[in-house]
């Protein structure tokens, strides 16, 4: 589903101040699988998720999804494989706080001409699940930090994701809240859905059959 190939990732490149975020990576993902990437703040991770998520392109070396070789894409078609094929889930949460809840969770479609009454629908389903009937017709702006995450993976889930990837998704919870959440994470997998979760929580790690670390932009596999 994912593979990577000496994936480097420079900012500032030929500058006094560059940085070499990402070193020679090469990562395989299969389908249905379901890893934990872990690793100090500074380390590389949110960029590393950048480039799984498609957002930023890597300075060199090849990326594919799905067999096609996301590095040489156009922005618009990098565009066209989050909104279809992969759940993100930010450590910012990525909403639009002057807006509804369940406007926030049909974004994708709203953005790729699918919005209808049937994606409306399904959405409240997602939300019932996450235990937010009641804030439905909220704005994000009014919520918790805790209910913003399940927002946003509610938001993965009425989409149809193919691959969920989570950047810190339990850094607004608690103990008891993050065991849960990563209970359901669990069962999503369970279902076939690919799950990628970037984390320094070594709870949240342990849930995850597979487990890389990632130090100075190196990324390594720990052995199960």
């Amino acid at each position: 589903m994912i593979q990577m190939k000496r994936v480097n990732k420079i900012y500032n490149q030929g500058k006094n101040y560059e940085v070499h975020a990402i070193k020679d990576a090469d990562l395989e993902i299969n389908k249905g699988e379901m890893i934990a990437i872990t690793g100090p703040s500074g380390s590389g991770k949110s960029t590393l998720l950048h480039i799984l998520a498609g957002i930023s392109k890597p300075t060199s070396g090849e990326y594919f999804f799905d067999g096609e070789d996301v590095s040489k894409m156009s922005d618009i078609s990098r565009c066209k494989i989050r909104n279809k094929k992969i759940g993100i889930i930010m450590q910012d949460f990525g909403l639009l706080g002057d807006d509804t809840v369940i406007r926030n969770v049909c974004l994708p479609q709203m953005i790729s001409g699918q919005y209808n009454k049937a994606i409306i629908e399904k959405a409240k389903r997602m939300l019932h699940i996450m235990g937010l009937d009641d804030v439905v017709k909220k704005k994000v702006n009014q919520l918790s930090g805790g209910q913003k995450q399940r927002v946003a993976i509610s938001r993965a889930l009425t989409m149809n994701a193919k691959i969920i990837i989570a950047d810190e998704p339990t850094g607004a919870l608690d103990k008891q809240n993050t065991e849960k959440l990563m209970r359901f994470f669990k069962e999503l997998n369970s279902q076939g859905i690919t799950i990628i979760i970037v984390t320094h929580n070594l709870l949240v790690a342990d849930f995850c059959p597979i487990r890389y670390t990632l130090t100075d932009g190196v990324i390594k596999r720990i052995a199960s």
